[in-house]
């Protein structure tokens, strides 16, 4: 470079040193620095450093800065400056060496540790320090660019490093900067908590309240599934509204408590994308781990749930986001399996759980009485209910589940019931003692049967043929007459469903559990929009193919029984 430059020029200065390569710019500054042209020597530094592209490219500046160091002592933040360039080689042992030299005390021992791993952007080290030694409220700004930098990396470190900011005086951060952060980590995750109650009021005054003011929970929802007092009149969760801005959504003319409408309806009304669903007996005790699930795993196909074998009250206790949600089964009865049966089927459909082996540290459940939880089932029977519907789940396993279709009138919410009409039962006329069995089913009607036991070869004046597909099969029709009778009789009921414009249609026969019936008849059976729901239990894969052994009871449609007709013929 010419030895005549411009000194008395720093903006001529700046431009002449900025087109030299990097170490003949270094060997210029160090002979400039006696010309008392120090802040000019740290500008150009830092625009070199700034502007690096190689790791290594800077560190021909350190010999420099340490001349200043030494010379002018720490002006300018040259320290700084220095322990960038080092953590750019990663020059560990130098740069420990050189905060141990130069720092002032502990603290700024810490934020000198900070500085040099944020350069290396290794911020869970910064982090560490951070909450070790309380720098927050010291070192604001630089504790505020570790948490950017986390944002990415671990957003919900990134929220404690925020949480301890709130308080700091700085009206640069707290008016503009930690807004737009809160904004990209708390808004943009919000949780909507929703419960479902029926008869439940007192255990819900006592619980629910404890979920209020969570920063996560942006929320809150309580479905009223049909309770004897409407929530809506009760003086205590009402004012809940205007306090808390509780959403009460009232179910009204259900007979009994149906976990997967109930719950159902709360997620529809859910607005945000992340859901917590608690039983009305939870009680939070701390809510930390809302905060690390939804932040550390934003749109990701994992949910939080509950396990009865690490706290059987508290399986129900689920965190977990729409788009991942299978909805609950809503054709279940009685007590038991509904949460299990959603969570398989979540897993089913690639969604990852998380079993949440220590929730009681977080959420305790509110004793009641083992009667209390079947009090408004129809079925009374825990044990019973609960392996029913397993068997139902399991047998009958479904990847999106039939829907009960609801209306809203005036802010309320009444279901379309499901009850089917029409049932028939096949009876052969010599068989009245088993028709006096079945005669009180509500609703029954009875269809007279074909006997073929005596004319084996009925099935001609139907216009049909017997055609057996293998040997085994032509055995048994062969010693089991009976079986062609009681093929020609459904057949027969079919035409007979078809000919009166029957929309659905329960079909049984005469040795069927009268009690089974009723109960089938009261459940929550869904069948609008199928052909064919089949109520046997004798049912078996094939192929991964449902295959029916009994013919003893099912509902079936106009269009169905037009479909199995057309079967029969299709030969």
């Amino acid at each position: 470079m010419d030895n005549q430059l411009d000194l008395d020029s720093p903006d001529q200065l700046l431009l002449n040193l900025s087109d030299l390569k990097n170490s003949e710019c270094a060997q210029e500054c160090e002979r400039l620095i006696d010309y008392d042209n120090i802040d000019t020597i740290l500008e150009i530094v830092n625009r070199k450093f700034l502007d690096s592209k190689e790791d290594t490219d800077t560190k021909v500046f350190y010999p420099l800065l340490m001349q200043i160091l030494d010379r002018f002592g720490d002006i300018k933040n040259t320290l700084v400056l220095s322990l960038g360039i080092l953590a750019n080689s990663h020059d560990d042992d130098e740069a420990f060496d050189l905060i141990e030299k130069h720092s002032k005390d502990e603290i700024h021992k810490h934020y000198l540790e900070v500085t040099y791993y944020y350069g290396k952007d290794e911020v869970d080290l910064c982090f560490d320090i951070i909450m070790e030694n309380d720098l927050a409220a010291q070192f604001p700004r630089l504790c505020y660019s570790v948490a950017i930098k986390l944002f990415s990396k671990d957003p919900y470190q990134s929220t404690i490093i925020l949480d301890e900011l709130k308080d700091v005086d700085d009206s640069a951060l707290n008016g503009v900067f930690l807004p737009m952060l809160n904004n990209e980590l708390y808004e943009s995750n919000k949780v909507s908590l929703v419960v479902a109650v029926r008869n439940r009021t007192e255990n819900l005054i006592k619980c629910f309240p404890s979920w209020f003011d969570v920063d996560m929970i942006g929320e809150y929802i309580i479905v009223d599934f049909s309770s004897d007092e409407s929530l809506l009149d009760n003086p205590i969760v009402s004012s809940w509204s205007d306090s808390h801005g509780v959403k009460i959504i009232r179910v009204d003319d259900e007979p009994q408590f149906n976990l997967g409408k109930a719950y159902n309806l709360a997620f529809d009304y859910a607005s945000y994308d992340n859901v917590l669903k608690i039983d009305a007996d939870y009680i939070n005790l701390d809510p930390s781990w809302i905060k690390q699930y939804v932040i550390r795993q934003p749109s990701s196909k994992y949910f939080v749930h509950g396990h009865f074998d690490f706290g059987f009250h508290l399986s129900g206790l689920c965190l977990i986001r729409k788009h991942v949600f299978s909805t609950y089964r809503e054709d279940l009865s009685g007590y038991g399996y509904d949460e299990v049966d959603m969570y398989q089927r979540c897993k089913d459909t690639g969604a990852k759980p998380i079993l949440f082996f220590d929730a009681s540290k977080y959420v305790k459940h509110l004793g009641h009485t083992t009667k209390s939880r079947s009090s408004d089932y129809n079925s009374k029977d825990i044990k019973e209910s609960e392996v029913f519907n397993r068997e139902l789940c399991q047998k009958y396993n479904t990847k999106d589940p039939i829907r009960s279709e609801y209306f809203i009138n005036n802010g309320i919410v009444t279901y379309d019931h499901q009850r089917v009409q029409n049932v028939f039962c096949i009876n052969l006329d010599k068989r009245t003692d088993r028709w006096d069995t079945v005669k009180n089913i509500h609703r029954v009607q009875r269809f007279s049967g074909v006997d073929a036991k005596s004319n084996p070869e009925i099935y001609k004046d139907f216009n049909l043929q017997l055609l057996p597909i293998d040997i085994s099969s032509k055995l048994y029709f062969k010693f089991h007459t009976g079986a062609i009778g009681a093929f020609l009789s459904h057949y027969s009921l079919w035409k007979h469903i078809v000919e009166l414009d029957l929309d659905y249609t329960l079909v049984i026969e005469d040795d069927v559990d009268p009690l089974s019936v009723n109960y089938i008849l009261e459940s929550n059976v869904l069948f609008k929009g199928l052909d064919f729901v089949q109520l046997s239990r004798r049912v078996r894969e094939v192929n991964k193919r449902n295959m029916f052994d009994g013919g003893e009871s099912y509902i079936v449609s106009k269009r169905g029984a037009e479909k199995l007709i057309n079967a029969v013929h299709l030969i």
